[in-house]
């Protein structure tokens, strides 16, 4: 991860916008009580208030290392990402969007641009509506609140531990 021995992505490109418009957080990092299994958990994303096929943005260019779906039943409950797309910067930050409408159009090694569509906003793996769930790490695997880095350069939030 993150070699730096790239043709894409620059460490001062700056993290961009997940969704066009102003996006309205609908439910924030940090603990919550889980809306499918009724228990207080740590929520690791951002959750996006939006319509179904309303475009998903690249926030930085990288490379594609994940396109797939994710879910499993917990207590006869679908939980899980459903279909997400995850984008790492040369530097090794990472970007994941999940409960897409369908699978992405990339694909694993593809290169993609900042502001480039990556998939559709849906309802897929364990939700109760339409939204984006909006998931930001730094190389060391740090899982970080994606409104909170907006605007910063790749290479800040590769500092982060």
């Amino acid at each position: 991860r993150g070699n730096g021995a790239t043709s894409y992505g620059s460490g001062n490109e700056t993290l961009g916008p997940v969704l066009p418009g102003a996006p309205i957080i609908i439910s924030p990092f940090g603990k919550r009580v889980h809306p499918i299994l009724k228990t207080v958990k740590n929520h690791k994303g951002e959750d996006y208030r939006g319509s179904i096929n309303t475009p998903l943005l690249a926030p930085f260019s990288g490379k594609v290392v994940e396109s797939r779906y994710q879910a499993n039943t917990v207590n006869g409950k679908t939980v899980g990402w459903g279909h997400t797309v995850v984008i790492e910067a040369p530097n090794g930050v990472r970007y994941r969007a999940s409960h897409m409408n369908s699978a992405s159009p990339l694909r694993f090694g593809e290169v993609v641009s900042k502001g480039q569509q990556i998939g559709k906003l849906g309802a897929s793996g364990g939700v109760t509506g339409p939204h984006l769930d909006a998931m930001l790490y730094s190389p060391s695997g740090k899982i970080l609140p994606v409104s909170a880095y907006r605007g910063k350069t790749l290479n800040e939030i590769g500092k982060i531990q």
